[in-house]
């Protein structure tokens, strides 16, 4: 152990300088600890794995959804080998028929890489359009000021001026709208109030 201390050398990447026994111990573990806490740093959490598992789903399904229009779905054809799970195939289109002339089968990995990259993009897209159509629903909201008052209404006219509908025609149905709720409340109040007058002698 003596002996181990005294040779120690450890050479400095900071200045360069070989420094020994127990300063070229110390000096040593402690850059081996700096390199081990930075690998603890980079490691994910267990809500950051959670979190980019969840991304993956989301992008998956988006990507499958039999609502985009290069998703279909048809019986597996009897000549197609057990063993191909996952693929490309090569098609042409031949009237109303889709003649297929090949098949790439791939691995899970391949597959899942392709689908994650697709989905991405169509949920990057679609943030991209709500980010649009919100933005210009806020400058229509500013614009149109006092007018968008009512809550239980906001989103119903803001949707509206956001298609385009002329600000003028829209402040004229909102006010008669708000109109006549207050005409309905008037009368549901004097209905209301009838019930307990006297009545009116003849």
């Amino acid at each position: 152990m003596v002996d181990f201390i005294t040779t120690a050398k450890f050479k400095s990447s900071e200045d360069g300088k070989v420094y020994g026994g127990i300063l070229a111990l110390e000096m040593h573990y402690r850059q081996w600890a700096a390199k081990q806490a930075a690998k603890r740093a980079k490691k994910p959490t267990p809500r950051q794995i959670a979190r980019r598992q969840q991304d993956r789903a989301n992008a998956v399904a988006k990507a499958e959804n039999p609502a985009n229009d290069d998703v279909f779905e048809f019986a597996k054809p009897a000549q197609l080998s057990e063993a191909v799970e996952f693929g490309r195939i090569i098609f042409k289109v031949l009237g109303d028929k889709l003649f297929v002339v090949g098949v790439d089968g791939w691995e899970q990995a391949k597959y899942d890489e392709f689908v994650i990259a697709k989905g991405r993009k169509i949920l990057a897209r679609e943030a991209e359009i709500q980010a649009g159509i919100d933005a210009k629903r806020e400058g229509v909201k500013e614009s149109a000021g006092a007018v968008l008052v009512n809550l239980r209404y906001d989103e119903d006219f803001s949707d509206l001026l956001a298609d385009g509908a002329d600000v003028e025609e829209v402040t004229a149905a909102f006010k008669a709208t708000v109109a006549d709720m207050k005409a309905k409340r008037l009368q549901k109040q004097t209905e209301h109030l009838e019930q307990f007058a006297d009545p009116i002698p003849d």
